[in-house]
């Protein structure tokens, strides 16, 4: 079958850089991947959930698989899945669900964030410069924040790149093309 093989591509493509996860959702890979997610094989499954986390990382690409319908299409393969396939699932509807948790959140005069605390909102960031998180992510409280800070900044559209290394990657190299980017800019 090559559905498996197409997901893994697009995962890849998905994993190197914001322009590719743009092009992925803006040709419609977001919908095929959560198609993919009822239809496929279980290795297909595995794939596609693979792609959308690595998709998630992108504010655009996210807001093309929740209009596919990519949380409501996650969580029962999260409640039933086995193995790797559920947890993929689990990784990309937990960037998914970060959208939601978010909307209301604010900035406090401490640095902290807080849901719904006293200060000012976020200001939009469209005329910002380019900015970028690095760290190693092991899928821990920090990994968190990191990716709910990211979010909120996506949300209130800043430029915000974030390495997302996938398997047979190195992440030395995407954070070099990403710093590369930010000296240009």
């Amino acid at each position: 079958e090559r559905r498996p093989k197409a997901a893994e591509q697009l995962g890849t493509a998905a994993a190197v850089s914001d322009e590719n996860r743009v092009a992925i959702s803006r040709e419609g890979g977001a919908e095929a991947l959560v198609a993919l997610l009822v239809t496929g094989s279980d290795d297909a499954k595995w794939h596609a959930a693979r792609a959308l986390r690595n998709l998630a990382n992108n504010c655009e690409a996210k807001e093309a698989i929740l209009k596919a319908g990519g949380i409501a299409t996650l969580e029962p393969v999260v409640r039933h899945g086995k193995g790797k396939v559920k947890e993929a699932a689990d990784e990309a509807l937990k960037l998914l669900s970060q959208k939601q948790e978010t909307k209301s959140i604010q900035a406090t005069g401490h640095g902290k964030i807080a849901e719904g605390g006293p200060g000012d909102t976020i200001p939009n960031g469209e005329s910002t410069r380019v900015a970028m998180f690095s760290a190693r992510f092991d899928g821990g409280p920090i990994e968190q924040k990191i990716r709910k800070v990211f979010q909120i900044l996506c949300d209130r559209k800043y430029d915000i790149l974030m390495v997302a290394a996938d398997a047979g990657q190195s992440f030395g190299d995407l954070t070099t093309k990403y710093l590369g980017r930010l000296h240009k800019e």
